[in-house]
This record gives C-alpha cells, sequence and structure tokens, in this order.
C-alpha cells in the first residue's frame, strides 16, 4: 500500500511516443532550420544586368535593399514572412516535439498554433518567386536561381514534413 495517493503515469514526450520513420522528426526540424538559414544568406538569385553586370542576392540583401530604397511596406512583409515566421514556426515546432507531452493540452495548443503559423507561411515562397518574376521581366536583366533558393525551398518542405510527422504522432499517441 502507498499511503492513499493515486499513482501517476509518467508522461510520454511526443518525441518518445514517435514510430517508425516519424522518431526522426526533430532531426528534420533541426535541417529545415539549418537549410533557413543557409537559404536566407547565401545567394538567391544570380542577377546580370544589361550582360556586364553581375550581383549575387541573398534574402538579407533583398531586405536591406527594400528599407534602403525607402520601400517600408515590402520590406516588412518580406522581413515578416521570410526571415521571421519560418524560424519562429521551426523553433515552435521543435520545442513542441522535444518538450509536450502526448496527452497534454499544451501540445494540443501549440500544433493549433503550428497550423495556424504554417497557412501564412507559404507566403514566403510565393514573395520569392515575386521577386523571381520581377527581375525575369526587366528585359535588361537577367536572373538565375542561387544556391540559398534551393536551401530556402528545402526549409519550406521540410517544415512541412516535419509538422505532419509532429501531427501524426500527436494523433496516433492520444
Amino acid at each position: 500500500m502507498t499511503g492513499g495517493g493515486s499513482e501517476t503515469k509518467p508522461t510520454l514526450k511526443l518525441r518518445q511516443a514517435a514510430t517508425g520513420l516519424w522518431r526522426l522528426t526533430g532531426l528534420v526540424f533541426l535541417i529545415a532550420f539549418g537549410c533557413w538559414a543557409a537559404g536566407i544568406v547565401l545567394p538567391v538569385l544570380h542577377v546580370t544586368e544589361l550582360f556586364v553586370f553581375e550581383n549575387d542576392v541573398s534574402l538579407l540583401g533583398v531586405v536591406r535593399g527594400l528599407f534602403g530604397e525607402g520601400e517600408i511596406f515590402v520590406g516588412v512583409l518580406v522581413l515578416l514572412f521570410t526571415l521571421l515566421l519560418p524560424p519562429a514556426k521551426l523553433l515552435l515546432g521543435a520545442g513542441l516535439w522535444h518538450l509536450s507531452s502526448v496527452g497534454g493540452v499544451g501540445a494540443r495548443r501549440g500544433v493549433a498554433l503550428l497550423d495556424a503559423i504554417g497557412k501564412w507561411a507559404m507566403l514566403d515562397v510565393l514573395i520569392l518567386a515575386l521577386i523571381v518574376v520581377m527581375l525575369k521581366s526587366n528585359w535588361l536583366a537577367d536572373a538565375q536561381a542561387g544556391t540559398g533558393l534551393y536551401f530556402f525551398a528545402a526549409s519550406a518542405i521540410l517544415s512541412m514534413i516535419a509538422g505532419h510527422g509532429l501531427r501524426l504522432t500527436l494523433r496516433s499517441a492520444a
């Protein structure tokens, strides 16, 4: 007998409840974060103007350039949807994965927040596509995809995969 108290069942973390390849979800969040970091500093575009001048453009450079040119509204949008929202989503997902309990209300609320952020997260890809279209539509300039673009796209895709693994594990373990 244990003195009348009820025994508490140890809480299982999401990362402990995952099965199969979904056990790698935490690692996928980490790789996605690394791809995002590389994607914002490496050139996303290689621009040639007037067939002579060449310039490599990173997402950080785009944001700096927009603010420097006085395009505050567009600069804030690009800053928000390419530099702030994606890492927030990745950090929230990784935090939920490592710290949330399977049956906890916090995990369900966190995943709901992650889903809400995820609805806006693809706007970063749209903004990047608009930048490419704007540069390609100028007959004086030619734009080629840079390595940063591929890292940034990989981050978005890996983020979706990791988020799916998080939701799937939460549903199956509850």
